[in-house]
């Protein structure tokens, strides 16, 4: 029964697994839902009349989960490391396992767009939302300036332009566009306060970020995206069982931790799916 059970569960990856011996090689579809948890572990100091528990973040732990909603693989580093930052040591993890997924699904903390570069020339697609544009006091958006990186223009919502080197999109530097004549301009308290003028900066890969909005806006992309819910429950099941609290000082020791309660979780997880599978 469990090696029915492991071939209904990866029924739908695209990767060649080994097998037992006598048993025929097969191959699956791979999706991965990479996240974040952030650790802390406590201390007890005086407070007033006796020892309270402190608690203060010490490590992050970096995981993904399959679309079979089972974990993967995991990596512990310290809290000031941003989320993205491992996810190639992850990767490297899983595909050490004989799981190299097609695609890879984050949330906005991943959305880095030279590891988006780097993961693609691997075959791995990441898939991650481009980050909200700011809006202060319900002033004009970004997203109102139209934005021209061939022609090195940016056009505000009443005709004026500002001009900038087109260069800077091509060596991935980006820049700082600085209206002067907002003086005289009859949207000037619907647009900023600043007395020099609304300020846009030109994201290094301005070109490829609009494009992703636009893509982010369609129904099917939304379809799609909505199946990250997925990682986002096996975090939920995971911080349940302690996965947020580190019980030792250490990332060694609170990998060895994570490593646990991953087990437990892909335990329970084949139990679910067990009882799914046989009623």
């Amino acid at each position: 029964m469990c090696g029915k059970l492991i071939q209904l569960s990866l029924a739908s990856y695209g990767v060649s697994v080994r097998r037992a011996g006598g048993l025929p090689p097969a191959s699956f579809r791979f999706r991965l839902a990479a996240d974040t948890l952030a650790l802390s572990y406590g201390y007890c100091c005086l407070h007033h009349q006796g020892l309270s528990p402190l608690r203060q973040r010490s490590c992050r732990a970096h995981h993904i989960a399959t679309d079979g909603n089972f974990v993967a693989s995991i990596v512990v580093t310290a809290a000031n490391k941003a989320d993205a930052e491992p996810l190639p040591e992850v990767l490297k993890q899983c595909e050490a396992n004989a799981m190299k997924p097609e695609q890879v699904v984050g949330d906005s903390a991943y959305c880095i767009w030279p590891t988006k570069e780097s993961m693609a020339l691997d075959g791995i697609e990441l898939i991650a939302k481009v980050p909200s544009e700011a809006r202060v006091d319900g002033r004009y958006p970004k997203s109102m300036f139209d934005i021209d990186t061939l022609a090195g223009v940016v056009r505000c919502p009443e005709g004026s332009k500002a001009r900038f080197d087109p260069a800077v999109i091509e060596s991935r530097k980006g820049a700082v566009v600085c209206f002067s004549d907002c003086a005289a301009c009859p949207s000037r308290t619907e647009c900023t306060r600043a007395k020099v003028g609304r300020t846009i900066s030109v994201h290094p890969y301005e070109p490829e970020m609009a494009a992703e909005r636009k893509k982010q806006d369609t129904a099917e992309f939304k379809e799609f995206y909505a199946q990250r819910s997925d990682g986002e429950r096996v975090k939920g099941h995971m911080t349940r069982h302690g996965a947020r609290n580190a019980r030792h000082i250490g990332i060694f020791k609170v990998w060895c931790q994570e490593t646990l309660e991953a087990l437990n979780f892909n335990i329970k997880a084949f139990a679910r799916l067990s009882a799914a599978t046989t009623g």
